[in-house]
């Protein structure tokens, strides 16, 4: 009897692989880290972080619109590093900015598509839904003008057109992180001003709609 013969091998992860860029940021090397896609944007943060080189040391925060950059410093110099909005970003960290990055890349095509500036929320800020949203295909989002600290303003509801029955008055609120876990075209629509309502549909924005005269800002996927 021939002896079975056994093998291993790894399977390739999954997801576009991160890249990491160095800067020499005021005598240190600073590294970023992102999908490749994101290199430009990469390239573009570390070089606005030269120019501010006295704050790049150990344990400073960096602010950004969505959630703040927090320099460390490991072997081999500084690295940024931001809650894992992948995860649990209230206990986990991670060196790889894709997520936060995406984010700001994508308020920025949902500005241009609508031609207002963008009003970024933050992490932290709190959404206000119907309960039950989660098993909608189709999402409206509206959002008021003047919200409390820490509301970003933004409501969201089932659409018209979404079937079932659902009780407005039963509502919830959650943070924007856990939003972006759940559904994040959600956070990509809601850089958009007060006044533009948005429709979603799956992880997709598939309009943008001004809501004083009822004309579309925008549509296709953002």
């Amino acid at each position: 009897m021939t002896a079975r013969q056994e093998f291993s091998f790894t399977l390739p992860p999954r997801g576009p692989q991160p890249v990491d860029v160095v800067r020499q940021v005021g005598g240190a090397a600073v590294r970023g880290r992102a999908a490749a896609s994101l290199r430009p944007r990469l390239e573009s943060l570390l070089a606005q972080l030269a120019e501010q080189a006295d704050a790049v040391r150990d344990g400073a925060t960096i602010e950004r619109p969505w959630s703040p950059l927090t320099v460390r410093r490991d072997g081999q110099g500084l690295v940024l590093e931001v809650p894992d909005f992948d995860a649990e970003p209230l206990e986990r960290r991670t060196t790889d900015l894709t997520t936060v990055l995406s984010i700001e890349a994508a308020w920025e095509r949902v500005a241009r598509a609508i031609a207002l500036p963008a009003q970024p929320i933050r992490s932290d800020d709190t959404f206000l839904a119907v309960a039950g949203w989660q098993r909608c295909e189709l999402l409206t989002m509206s959002r008021v003008e003047h919200p409390g600290a820490g509301d970003s303003g933004w409501f969201i509801e089932p659409h018209a057109d979404e079937p079932g029955t659902w009780d407005p008055e039963q509502q919830e609120k959650l943070s924007a992180w856990m939003v972006q876990l759940l559904r994040p075209a959600i956070v990509r629509a809601a850089a958009a001003p007060a006044g533009i309502a948005a429709v979603i549909q799956g992880d997709d924005i598939r309009v943008l709609v001004d809501q004083a005269d009822g004309s579309v800002r925008a549509h296709g996927l953002l």
